[in-house]
């Protein structure tokens, strides 16, 4: 979820640089290491599996971009245009 409406894509796109690359107003593909890092779950094993397993299972369905080391999200805007 992005605070604003699609007309701060730009703006978001700057916020998330290390997070996250956003090529359209609906699609955001999230780093997997930008994930793994966040504090809450960095050390905790379970979750680290549980998210590698989850992305195994997303690869087939092309939610999983190997070169970018990414999962395919959709953006939800707090504001509708």
């Amino acid at each position: 979820m992005v605070e604003g409406g699609p007309a701060r894509l730009e703006q978001a796109r700057r916020a998330l640089a290390d997070t996250a690359e956003l090529p359209d107003q609906a699609t955001a593909w999230i780093y997997e290491q930008a994930l793994r890092k966040r504090p809450e779950v960095a050390g905790d094993v379970a979750w680290q599996g549980n998210l590698g397993a989850m992305m195994e299972k997303a690869k087939p369905h092309g939610w999983i971009d190997e070169q970018k080391k990414a999962i395919k999200a959709h953006i939800e805007w707090t504001e509708k245009p």
